[in-house]
């Protein structure tokens, strides 16, 4: 059955072909977009490098702004992308023009972003984050877990909450946040 498309009841056929665009490392991420032209974009973040691949397959490396570390996550609200690393969280837009720059300031390597409930939030460190307004000084946290080694792994919109993951150690919970 590989190669074969079992999907469509009553009908066999042939999956489509796939052509690889980009060869990466162990260390990426990835988000797909529409951008202001309407245009079918996925970010693909491999350690440092930035990339903006079209659905034709083309890419090009985006200038967002950081350097020297690697890109732990990435997101994006519709207009803008968001990547961020141990130094900062970038900004940039989707359609890849210009510069990104840094908007806050992290200070960690453990940072995961997402944009939930129509809001950009942080873990970084042992600590959640609403981030809004401008930075580079992160706001208050919204919740900071009691121990240091926490790691934020996930953040995920709900119907009526958003839920964050994270572990220390052998121990992992999931917490849920009311808006």
């Amino acid at each position: 059955s590989v190669g074969i498309d079992p999907w469509t009841p009553g009908k066999i056929s042939l999956l489509s072909a796939v052509t690889p665009t980009a060869e990466v490392s162990d260390n990426i991420n990835l988000i797909g977009a529409i951008d202001s032209a309407n245009e079918s974009v996925v970010f693909l973040s491999d350690d440092d490098v930035l990339k903006r691949i079209k659905a034709d397959g083309t890419s090009a490396t985006v200038t967002y702004g950081g350097s020297g570390s690697n890109i732990t996550s990435l997101t994006q609200d519709g207009t803008n992308y968001y990547a961020a690393n141990a130094t900062g969280i970038y900004k940039g837009a989707l359609t890849g023009a210009g510069s990104g720059t840094k908007v806050w300031d992290t200070g960690s390597t453990k940072v995961v972003i997402n944009w939930v409930k129509q809001r950009l939030f942080a873990g970084i460190g042992a600590s959640l984050y609403e981030l809004v307004g401008t930075g580079p000084t992160l706001p208050s946290a919204v919740y900071t877990h009691p121990n240091t080694n926490w790691t934020w792994t996930a953040i995920a919109e709900g119907p009526n909450a958003i839920y964050v993951s994270g572990f220390a150690g052998t121990a992992s919970a999931i917490y849920k946040l009311t808006i």
